[in-house]
């Protein structure tokens, strides 16, 4: 028997695409939200039916296995003390926790140092990088009760970010790539390092619509829209010779009350395709947050504006792509993730 809500995952980077990275207990712990992890197995079926005097079915093949691991994760910054060197430091070797799964979505990230030795105004920025190849990935391991679960080859989409009044900001996590079979396995109960650093709730927070500061929302959501692909291939293993993000569609969600138009003119920018950048900000923007901040910039167009109702007070259900402003754009400039 195995408890559902017992459960313990790993994730790491791999240097050699589909080449089992080993995350461990001790460095590479991801703790997903509950019991939110699933972990389904595809395959290509490849059935038989001949006339051989019967009706009957014959035994087939179950082709190309793969896995999708999704889980639930509450976004947060490695801040420990607030003197402990943390990614307020702006420096690789404090990255956070997620990184590696930010990397294999083909978000680059760059880093910004502190101005000066403990000034803890460093940051690092994630954004959309189109690699030659198939760019990063991740190796996963998931403990359940009674077995160890492998993924290799891990390419990832968020499939949801989602900010909510008064609640903890969330990551729908997404990741895809080659089977390997279960071994049974005791349940690690030591080795095991966590990193203990709380996430901030979405109040108090800063959300800037364009040149409007004073939106009153309960909720902004982003998916980033990542097509993963999966690459056939006769001479590798399983006929997978791995998988691809083939592109991207990114999009979003937001909820404001209706305003006049002078106040700020949605409808005049979703009939014109004017492009507002939305920016939002959660965990404070001060030294005595830093290390726990989270910065969210996404320009947009309008693409919906239906009415909707929150506690009978009238609210726009604001449906927007993300994009790029124009072509002079630099590529992946359409949008940001910042942890400072």
């Amino acid at each position: 028997m195995e408890i559902t809500s017992l459960g313990l995952l790993t994730i790491k980077a791999e240097s050699t695409y589909g080449t089992d990275a080993v995350p461990t207990l001790a460095a590479n712990l991801i703790p997903p939200i509950g019991d939110s992890v699933s972990w389904n197995v595809q395959s290509t079926p490849v059935d038989r039916k001949l006339m051989d005097g019967t009706l009957d079915n014959l035994v087939g093949f179950n082709t190309m296995p793969n896995v999708n691991l999704k889980f639930r994760y509450e976004l947060r910054g490695n801040r420990t003390d607030g003197t402990t060197a943390d990614i307020s430091s702006g420096n690789s070797a404090h990255a956070i926790e997620i990184d590696s799964l930010l990397q294999a979505a083909n978000l680059n990230p760059t880093y910004t140092a502190e101005s000066t030795t403990g000034s803890r105004n460093g940051y690092v920025v994630y954004q959309p990088k189109v690699y030659s190849g198939v760019g990063p990935s991740v190796t996963c391991y998931w403990y359940t009760a009674l077995k160890l679960h492998k993924l290799v080859g891990g390419k990832v989409n968020v499939e949801k970010i989602t900010w909510e009044a008064g609640k903890i900001v969330t990551l729908d996590i997404s990741i895809t790539g080659k089977y390997v079979a279960p071994i049974d396995n005791n349940f690690p109960t030591s080795g095991t390092t966590f990193l203990a650093t709380k996430p901030p709730l979405f109040d108090t927070a800063s959300v800037s619509i364009g040149s409007y500061n004073g939106a009153v929302l309960s909720q902004l959501t982003v998916d980033l829209g990542n097509k993963v692909k999966l690459r056939k291939s006769a001479i590798d293993a399983d006929s997978i010779a791995g998988f691809v993000i083939s592109g991207m569609d990114p999009k979003g969600t937001l909820d404001p009350e209706s305003v006049a138009e002078a106040t700020n003119p949605f409808w005049a920018d979703w009939r014109n395709s004017n492009v507002k950048t939305i920016t939002v900000t959660t965990g404070g923007t001060t030294a005595a947050t830093s290390g726990n901040q989270f910065t969210g910039t996404f320009v947009s167009e309008y693409k919906g504006l239906p009415y909707g109702a929150r506690d009978d007070v009238r609210i726009l259900q604001v449906a927007f792509n993300i994009v790029k402003a124009d072509l002079t754009g630099a590529a992946g400039s359409q949008f940001q993730l910042k942890f400072s």
